[in-house]
């Protein structure tokens, strides 16, 4: 439920809240996972910045 959530743009201290954690890393550290589409964005964000360095 908490990747559900974040991956549609919910606060992670709403999710956190929502399922009842006292402490938002038990949410992050545990149950937020990225999926497959949000470590290729991060990648592909990385890609562009270095892509970009060694253009300039």
């Amino acid at each position: 439920m908490a990747s559900i959530l974040i991956s549609h743009d919910v606060p992670l201290i709403n999710v956190s809240n929502f399922l009842g954690h006292s402490d938002i890393s038990t949410t992050a550290n545990i149950y937020a996972h990225l999926d497959k589409a949000s470590k290729q964005a991060s990648a592909d964000i990385i890609t562009g910045i270095f892509d970009n360095k060694s253009e300039g």
